[in-house]
């Protein structure tokens, strides 16, 4: 970073008063302007959130339980117009969420994610999956199933990725036919196998 080989400079110089001013100098004038970067950052940001919270893909999206408008407004800056997708695999391919089998020949591997795609957009819904699962009953029973199910058992990095692709599901459902979120449906509409159940129970 130049401000910090600057101070390295400024300690290593032979008692040049006059180098040792300018570094000086020129360290407050990068601060300044990295405040100042800041600054238009944040105003950037805003202008955004500003934009996105008066469309109708936001407000569908923040009557998700867990996710409020400032996250809301993320995805649907990142995505742009989400009826542009006719379906959700369409999104999550986007995101770079799409599962890829890694083979060579014959040998089967193991399956990841692409990651080709939105990369802010996959640490941004990785995030909200992590705080849904606290504070959304649906999302949590999802969580708990998928990494305690007896077949396919899933890590818990995996189950959330799993959870980030249901998500996106899930929005462009609500978006595209226009319904509002209801989370009772979604638990109704998760079918666990009969083992699952008898352990739990």
């Amino acid at each position: 970073m130049k401000i910090e080989r600057l101070v390295e400079v400024s300690k290593n110089s032979i008692g040049i008063k006059e180098g040792l001013s300018f570094a000086k100098l020129e360290i407050k004038y990068l601060l300044e302007k990295y405040e100042v970067f800041l600054q238009q950052i944040e105003e950037i940001d805003n202008y955004v959130t500003d934009i996105c919270s008066s469309l109708d893909e936001t407000s569908k999206i923040t009557q998700i339980k867990g996710i409020g408008i400032v996250t809301a407004s993320g995805i649907v800056a990142e995505l742009g117009d989400i009826r542009k997708y006719k379906t959700p695999k369409q999104m999550i391919k986007v995101v770079g969420l799409s599962l890829t089998e890694n083979s060579s020949g014959k040998i089967k591997g193991t399956t990841s994610i692409s990651r080709r795609g939105l990369k802010d957009l996959r640490r941004l819904l990785y995030q909200v999956i992590l705080g849904m699962i606290r504070t959304n009953t649906a999302f949590k029973e999802m969580y708990i199933y998928y990494t305690t199910r007896r077949k396919n058992q899933l890590t818990g990095k995996q189950a959330i990725i799993a959870l980030c692709r249901k998500l996106l599901r899930i929005i462009h459902t609500i978006i595209l036919k226009d319904v509002d979120y209801d989370e009772g449906k979604i638990m109704s509409q998760i079918k666990y196998p009969d083992e699952f159940l008898n352990v739990a129970a």
